[in-house]
């Protein structure tokens, strides 16, 4: 069974934020779709059950449940909406919440801020399956094969949900394409699965999965395309293909039909997602089209695990300024500090703070005191080496890791940094000045102490005055 090309739907969205509602309307609508509002639960829930929306795009956070999770709950538990496509709008990092949500039956996810065209390409894969359901539903002739067809999808989208979870999981590709192996052999009820990479005319096993031991397939296995003809097929026509009867019947492991199916990613044949049975009856006719439609569905998973790291990075950035926020800051602390004591060897840390930020805000307005934490994060930047992490903590403060320096060396460098933000005029503000507080490994022990002290410091040197440095040394904490 083959799914038809999406067509546009009606969307149903329940988002608060009238910025994010405004763009996905304008996004989805540019696709073709018909967008509507919903503004709380019980409107999300009215409008599904009038048939008034293909599927549904949800916040986590909306008025009348508790969270997306229970809302989901309640869709999959109604019977007249337990097929309605369910996406989860989360934000960068929020990986516990979009577990939940995928566990609670939600189909998928867009991490905000998100991309037009992945919007666009997840709305299309969910619209593919309500217009298989439509057409499910309209052929009253053929209603116990929809019917079967509708059950494989279920499995499907259950399998689906499972990767989704891994993927979000923040688990390793490897991790990934392994599930994607079990989940197929079991989809099918095959004996073994696997997951191939082309590489030029060759392949290699990425990830795999048996049911039988003694069945030869292990993660990291050449394929050779001249024996592994249903692969070669795939390569050669970009479509699902099968062969049944090897003819090594007299083997323990005899294969008796495989199938495999492309796995396109960024438009482009990345690979195949493959099965194999033993059983002398070998598959069902139609297999090889039922696993091309899964293929199609985990081939966004396969690139999400691709692009793992990319998401990753992008949710230890602060939105605003560029720099990494606290959340990296304190695995970078962590590794630095346990890196320092392992090896006998200096760290220093500054926090630094914008003074009388407020009155920034206060006089000029949000945006301009916006502008004003953009650039001072830029001239930060400037100063600071690519071996020395630099953060935003939040508002208007940031701090500084040095590898290598002493508190000293750490004092020249905050004062490098208080003249090169205080040197040059804001535009709209004038001059903007920051106060600093450094210490190093040898007054604060470990990461908690070394914040601490730094902290404690940066408060002496707003006490005594402001756009100035304070060290909290050995000497300090001894007087």
């Amino acid at each position: 069974m083959n799914l038809p090309d999406a067509a546009p739907g009606r969307v149903l969205l329940a988002e608060p934020s009238t910025l994010v509602s405004t763009v996905v309307s304008r996004v989805l609508g540019g696709a073709g779709h018909r967008v509507a509002m919903a503004a709380d639960a019980a409107e999300v829930l009215a409008v599904l059950r009038d048939g008034g929306a293909d599927m549904l795009i949800t916040a986590w956070e909306i008025p009348g449940v508790a969270d997306a999770g229970e809302l989901c709950r309640t869709i999959r538990a109604d019977a007249a909406l337990t097929a309605t496509p369910v996406i989860v709008l989360t934000a960068h990092g929020d990986t516990s919440g979009l577990v939940a949500a995928l566990h609670a039956g939600a189909d998928d996810h867009v991490a905000k801020p998100f991309v037009p065209e992945e919007l666009v390409a997840r709305v299309a894969a969910a619209m593919r399956i309500v217009r298989l359901e439509r057409e499910r539903s309209a052929v009253m002739e053929e209603l116990r094969a929809r019917e079967a067809a509708h059950r494989e999808m279920a499995h499907e989208q259950a399998s689906l949900r499972r990767v989704a979870a891994t993927v979000a999981s923040a688990r390793t590709p490897e991790e990934v394409f392994s599930l994607v192996a079990r989940e197929v052999a079991g989809l099918l009820g095959c004996e073994g699965g696997g997951v191939a990479r082309f590489d030029g005319d060759a392949a290699v096993l990425v990830g795999a999965h048996s049911a039988e031991e003694g069945f030869e397939s292990w993660v990291g296995m050449p394929l050779d395309l001249a024996e592994h003809w249903v692969t070669a097929d795939v390569l050669r026509t970009g479509a699902p293909a099968r062969l049944d009867d090897y003819g090594d019947g007299a083997t323990e492991h005899a294969r008796r039909s495989s199938v495999a199916a492309p796995i396109r990613v960024g438009g482009r044949l990345w690979g195949t997602v493959g099965a194999v049975s033993t059983r002398p009856e070998g598959l069902p006719d139609g297999t090889e089209s039922r696993l091309g439609r899964f293929a199609e569905l985990v081939s966004l998973a396969i690139a999400n695990a691709q692009t793992r790291h990319e998401i990753a990075e992008m949710a230890l950035r602060d939105p605003l300024t560029g720099l990494h926020n606290r959340r990296a800051f304190e695995e970078q602390l962590g590794r630095r500090v346990a890196h320092a004591l392992r090896h006998d060897a200096p760290l220093a840390m500054v926090i630094l703070d914008i003074d009388h930020f407020k009155s920034v805000n206060d006089t000029h307005g949000h945006q301009v005191g916006d502008m004003v934490l953009i650039e001072v994060a830029h001239r930060l930047a400037r100063v600071s080496r690519e071996e020395e992490p630099i953060a935003r903590l939040g508002g208007e403060e940031f701090v500084w890791l040095l590898p290598g320096a002493d508190a000293a060396e750490a004092v020249l460098a905050a004062e490098r940094a208080r003249a090169a933000v205080g040197g040059e005029p804001f535009p709209e503000v004038g001059t903007v000045t920051i106060s600093a507080g450094v210490t190093d490994l040898s007054c604060g022990k470990d990461a908690t102490g070394l914040y601490r002290l730094a902290d404690l410091a940066l408060y002496g040197a707003k006490a005594d005055g402001r756009n100035r440095v304070e060290a909290w040394t050995a000497e300090r904490a001894t007087s």
